[in-house]
């Protein structure tokens, strides 16, 4: 897992055009695995990925999200 979290981050800091991963990077390749599971789960209760239900703001959510692991990072 830590393996996949880690080539996740790197990808994503090389689709910013970033030669360095950053925390940023790090905090996304954890939301893309949490959202990974929690859509894995949802798939599996509903069977049909197009019948799962997705937040009406998407950005506002992932702004939310990072908000909070950097504000738990800093307590």
């Amino acid at each position: 897992m830590l393996e996949s979290l880690i080539r996740l981050a790197q990808a994503h800091a090389r689709l910013m055009f970033r030669n360095e991963v950053t925390r940023l990077d790090a905090i996304t390749a954890i939301l893309c695995i949490e959202s990974s599971m929690t859509t894995s789960a949802i798939v599996d209760c509903i069977g049909n990925a197009l019948h799962s239900n997705f937040t009406d703001n998407p950005d506002q959510e992932c702004i939310l999200a990072v908000f909070l692991c950097i504000k738990c990072s800093f307590a």
